[in-house]
């Protein structure tokens, strides 16, 4: 892929596979106190059909049984859901890097699926196959620049989408070695360009069309030599 490209695939790799090494495993504890006005004589002095609890809160014991109570806030610094057999399958946490994070694991406890954001605040999404595999990465640059990468079952990166600061789209695929063999891009101006690269990651081959529309083809020898251009 193209060196930026290839950076920001190999760092959003890196964290979103750090982040799916293992699944937390964490107690959260809920307490809730609840203090009544009165002895245990009010118990007793209530109406028939009501409590000292029901009387306090102003319902009816039908009414208290129907409604149970709601929080409207929950802290905690992270939220683990297990499945029937005890099984974690998604965890919600803050990292020791200070970014959140949500991982959603299969019921062999494998990462599938993560969503997660970076110190400096860029979101990142990473698919995993069942083998643990990431196959696909979608992530928003420090800069905004948004990236979609696509990898095989080895984990290579073998296809990229994303855009420029200005705007620009552009298209990379890789070989299996993971080395950019093609690239496709559209400049602000309108200027665009098809590209060809060797194994070796030399330029061999350049199509485009100028702001003009006017069309240009280019070949080159590996170490770089102009064979032919046209016009």
């Amino acid at each position: 892929m193209g060196a930026e490209q290839a950076k920001g695939a190999e760092e959003l790799a890196a964290r979103l596979e750090k982040m799916g090494r293992q699944l937390r495993r964490a107690n959260i504890v809920s307490t809730v106190a609840l203090l009544l006005a009165g002895g245990a004589g009010a118990i007793f002095l209530a109406s028939p059909g009501e409590t000292a609890l029901t009387r306090a809160l102003g319902l009816s014991e039908a009414t208290a049984q129907a409604q149970p109570a709601i929080m409207n806030t929950v802290a905690a610094r992270e939220f683990v859901l297990k499945d029937a057999s005890g099984h974690t399958r998604a965890e919600l946490t803050v990292f020791a890097g200070g970014g959140p994070g949500l991982a959603l694991a299969d019921r062999d406890g494998k990462p599938r699926c993560m969503l997660a954001l970076t110190v400096d605040g860029a979101p990142g999404l990473a698919l995993s196959d069942k083998d643990g595999k990431l196959r696909g990465q979608f992530v928003i640059g420090p800069d905004g620049t948004p990236s979609l990468l696509l990898s095989d079952k080895e984990g290579n990166n073998r296809g990229g989408f994303g855009l420029t600061a200005d705007g620009s789209p552009g298209l990379v695929l890789a070989d299996n070695a993971a080395k950019t063999r093609s690239v496709l891009g559209l400049e602000a101006n309108g200027r665009c360009s098809l590209k060809f690269l060797d194994a070796e990651g030399a330029l061999r081959n350049v199509f485009g069309l100028d702001e003009t529309s006017t069309p240009a083809l280019m070949l080159f020898d590996k170490q770089g030599t102009v064979l032919f251009k046209a016009p």
